[in-house]
């Protein structure tokens, strides 16, 4: 039976998603089938309703069941998901060149609310030129969207506008070639969330499951503000890799 292959260790919720996972590679629960009910998963594997839940959350994080309410949780796949993008940066410039400009949905002039001002820690009062658009996977048009951004640009650079609607790379980057300036500082803030019904329906992925919510400051020189982004990437799309090293001033040679 599943139960028996349980492994030993770590949090008892992530065993028993790792022993359904298996279970779900060997065939167990083929692709479109069903898994047992919360109350028979209990059962099989003696553990809380919450602890069952957690293990159903960790699945979905692996792309390998969906779970709707009053239809059970349904398997897609046999194998993890794996992320359709992949981001590596060592430094600004790497950071900048992305691959996979965004597609605008909206462009227009806003004034920061004290809501929107909290948001983005900006003064209350603020002009910007907001810039919404999706980043698509180019596997083709029917693949899940990467992200939704929302990048509030200065209101000093709003003649980037026309350049929004056919952007070839990042919005900061193409800020740099267009205004001749240069990005000296980017503060990125990571927040796990998950998805409420709305983004749940952009997303095309279950309501509740995790997800990446991406702040980021772009600064010129000084504190000069170029832009301020908002992102959100559902959990097995996108994958970031930053490498850090350690400066060797201060430390003496042997």
């Amino acid at each position: 039976m599943v139960h028996d292959s349980i492994t030993t260790g770590g949090p008892l919720f992530r065993r028993i998603a790792d022993s359904l996972a298996d279970a779900i590679v060997r065939g167990d629960y083929p692709a479109g089938s069903r898994l047992p009910s919360e109350f028979a998963l209990m059962r099989m594997f003696g553990a809380s309703r919450f602890t069952i839940r957690e293990a159903l959350v960790d699945l979905r994080a692996r792309g390998l069941v969906a779970s709707r309410r009053g239809s059970g949780t349904t398997v897609l796949r046999q194998t993890p998901q794996t992320p359709k993008f992949t981001a590596i940066s060592r430094s600004i410039d790497e950071f900048l060149a992305t691959t996979i400009p965004l597609q605008p949905l909206e462009v227009r002039d806003v004034i920061a609310d004290e809501a929107l001002a909290a948001e983005l820690r900006c003064e209350f009062g603020r002009q910007f030129l907001l810039f919404q658009g999706v980043r698509k996977s180019p596997g083709g048009p029917d693949e899940p969207l990467l992200t939704l951004t929302d990048a509030y640009i200065a209101a000093s650079f709003s003649a980037i506008r026309p350049y929004l609607f056919e952007l070839t790379g990042s919005i900061a980057g193409t800020a740099e070639r267009v205004f001749g300036i240069r990005v000296r500082k980017i503060v990125e803030e990571m927040e796990p969330i998950v998805h409420d019904d709305e983004m749940a329906a952009v997303f095309d992925a279950p309501e509740g499951s995790p997800a990446m919510l991406v702040r980021r400051w772009y600064y010129l020189d000084g504190e000069t503000i170029l832009l301020i982004s908002r992102s959100i990437y559902p959990k097995g799309r996108v994958l970031f890799r930053n490498e850090l090293r350690r400066s060797e001033i201060g430390v003496s040679g042997s």
